[in-house]
């Protein structure tokens, strides 16, 4: 296990960067193709009621619009899972390096690793104040002895996943919640027929899919943070079993938007520090 001062240095080197970097493209690149199933399965059909009120749509556009969506759900998430656990397969085999521990479940597919790490670089045109790979674990680990330095950078990983999922949760709450007054009106105070508010069953499929999916994720990250919360210093033992947990919290299927985080970054950043 290493110590602070070692973990410092571990995280700040190239191949450390060039880890963190492969798995935020990975992030980006699932985060992507769950906007687009959002657009699809939420907003595509919320288009095609609010057409069927006003406008004379063909029912070959609505059969369009139906399989669009249902094959949509069905394929797109399994896509984006699939990323999402590549993701966290990078991040695991980042710790499992800064720790120096061995840990499961770690990605070695190095050739994978450059080709993503090399699109985020890309991306941000290889400028290291966008690229933003610098000091992973902000926590104040300088001396600390290596059980103690590993569980404080675990701890600042969970708060930090605490605080982005509720913030996330509100978020959709509150856009849940403007989305169904828009449509208690249209339906309320408009003469509709029925028909045209076939497509909302599939909204209100997709948005129990995310209750559901956000339970889970409540529920991951609260036992991770019951485990933190049962010792100060860390055996080996107890830090392979926390990280356990992390990377299952990793592979959670709600994905914090970036624009969210770089929102809110400094200000996590400083609440997990200590």
């Amino acid at each position: 296990m290493n110590s602070g001062t070692r973990i410092n240095e571990i995280q700040n080197s190239e191949e450390s960067k060039r880890l963190l970097a492969a798995q935020r493209q990975t992030y980006a690149d699932a985060k992507l193709v769950d906007l687009v199933n959002t657009c699809v399965c939420l907003l595509l059909p919320l288009g095609v009621t609010v057409a069927q009120i006003f406008l004379d749509v063909p029912l070959e556009a609505i059969i369009l619009a139906w399989i669009a969506t249902v094959l949509a759900g069905n394929c797109l998430p399994r896509r984006s899972m699939h990323l999402v656990n590549e993701a966290a397969a990078m991040q695991q085999r980042f710790d499992s390096d800064v720790f120096g521990i061995k840990f499961e479940n770690v990605c070695r597919d190095d050739r994978r690793i450059a080709s993503q790490a090399g699109r985020y670089r890309e991306r941000h045109d290889d400028d290291d104040g966008k690229l933003r790979l610098d000091i992973w674990y902000s926590v104040d680990i300088e001396g600390a002895r290596p059980g103690d330095a590993i569980t404080r950078c675990q701890r600042q990983n969970t708060e930090w996943a605490k605080r982005l999922l509720k913030r996330c949760i509100r978020i959709e709450i509150c856009s849940a919640v403007i989305v169904v007054a828009a449509l208690a009106v249209l339906v309320f105070c408009l003469d509709i027929d029925p028909f045209n508010l076939f497509f909302l069953f599939s909204i209100i499929e997709w948005m129990l899919r995310r209750f559901f999916e956000y339970r889970d994720a409540i529920a991951t990250v609260g036992a991770l943070a019951d485990s933190l919360s049962s010792f100060r210093l860390s055996s080996k033992e107890n830090i392979l079993q926390v990280q356990e947990r992390i990377f299952e919290c990793r592979k959670a299927p709600y994905l914090v938007p970036d624009w969210l985080y770089a929102l809110f970054r400094k200000i996590d950043e400083a609440a997990t520090a200590n």
